[in-house]
């Protein structure tokens, strides 16, 4: 049995959104074309182009070019803190957890809650430098931070979840 404890934080937030995020190509070229790329781009050119258009004298046009180029230059941002502000708005406990993983199912800990998930409820998994996404739905996991593992414990997951969770389809 592998048992590990830790504070979901903030951060696991943002790392597990990144992480589903690479589930689908589509949401992940659109986050990383328009959100990270072109937005701040158009918002750039949208800046000069409002500054070009100051010397023709103030125009309504002018104020409509600053507001948009400004939203679109800082999407960025305005994307993390609105993940942010879904973290904040989700939280329904004090964030520590508890996981315990054996041959027949997960059990599952936190101040307000305690759950078995039985391995064939878990779809698949994905996993990256910071943490693992047990799926049990395409749009619904539970995040597991690798830092509250060490190495060892990081393998024995890793090789836990090769062997209970059927690969994949998409």
């Amino acid at each position: 049995m592998i048992s590990i404890q830790f504070e979901f934080t903030v951060q696991d937030y943002l790392n597990a959104q990144k992480l589903h995020l690479k589930q689908s190509l589509i949401q992940w070229l659109a986050y990383w074309g328009f959100i990270r790329v072109a937005a701040p781009i158009l918002g750039a050119i949208g800046v000069v182009f409002g500054c070009m258009m100051l010397r023709g004298g103030f125009d309504p046009w002018i104020s409509a070019t600053w507001g948009a180029s400004l939203v679109l230059l800082f999407l960025p941002l305005l994307y993390r803190w609105n993940l942010k502000r879904c973290y904040r708005k989700t939280r329904f406990n004090d964030g520590q957890c508890s996981f315990a993983f054996d041959e027949n199912l997960i059990r599952t800990q936190t101040s307000n809650s305690r759950g078995e998930v039985e391995w064939p409820a878990i779809r698949f998994f994905s996993e990256d430098n910071n943490l693992f996404l047990l799926y049990v739905a395409q749009a619904k996991f539970f995040p597991i931070p690798k830092r509250a593992c060490n190495e060892e414990q990081v393998n024995e997951l890793r090789a836990l979840f090769q062997a209970r969770i059927r690969p994949a389809s998409s």
